[in-house]
């Protein structure tokens, strides 16, 4: 349940910020976490089916080392947070120069209606074709996405692309805080309920051994005790 939830997370996620793909390089470790714990969610089911302790131990613990693996991303990523700010800035400079030869990057910056990482001053000798320009920006030549019309004049749009995927993701961020949230408390009943189906199955095949040992020993009785009365008469 919570590998299917993680792995819509992802889609979901995916489908948001496909056309910021090419900018900021986005993991793709959510879906591979959530294919992931699907593979492992056939280990506990093999193991339920064969009343295996053994497999659904091995279950609980990985999906414990799974579980404290996404808390440290978690934490990784708030602990670098203006690294991840710097690297995003990085990606997005780099696409501002890939922008003349390569129509993906083109439309993506149109699409997103900003201009330049922090500013337009970032389009600085970037562009050389007089007709990308469809507002004033000094000597600065800008592309459509820079521009925005306001009272039938056309003017510098000032809002960075930095800014706007922040918005973004921002708008987004609330749907995917409480779609881990729901995936980490699936997984942490699974982890309690892994645990006690595997501690049952272990004192129940305990006490089916016991069981076997005590009948054992019923017979041995009963067949001593034959034996005695045969040699009694």
């Amino acid at each position: 349940m919570s590998s299917i939830f993680l792995v819509y997370i992802a889609a979901t996620a995916h489908e948001l910020f496909s056309d910021i793909n090419r900018m900021l390089s986005p993991s793709l470790l959510l879906p591979v976490i959530g294919v992931f714990i699907v593979l492992l969610a056939g280990v506990g089911y093999v193991g339920i089916a064969r009343q295996s302790s053994t497999l659904i131990s091995i279950y609980t613990q990985l999906l414990v080392f799974i579980f404290a693996l996404e808390i440290a991303a978690g934490l990784g990523v708030l602990s670098y947070r203006d690294e991840i700010r710097s690297m995003a800035s990085n990606k997005m400079k780099k696409a501002i120069y890939e922008y003349p030869n390569d129509p993906f990057t083109a439309n993506l910056v149109d699409y997103l209606r900003c201009c330049g990482v922090n500013n337009y001053w970032d389009w600085d000798n970037v562009l050389v074709e007089k007709n990308y320009t469809k507002c004033q920006g000094g000597n600065t030549i800008l592309p459509e996405s820079c521009c925005r019309k306001i009272n039938s004049t056309m003017e510098v749009n000032k809002r960075g692309c930095l800014t706007a995927v922040n918005f973004m993701l921002h708008k987004s961020s609330l749907f995917l805080a409480l779609g881990i949230m729901t995936v980490s408390t699936i997984q942490i009943l699974g982890t309690y309920f892994s645990y006690s189906l595997a501690t049952s199955l272990r004192k129940f095949k305990l006490q089916q051994v016991k069981n076997h040992f005590n009948i054992g020993n019923e017979n041995v009785a009963r067949q001593t005790e034959r034996n005695e009365k045969s040699n009694h008469y």
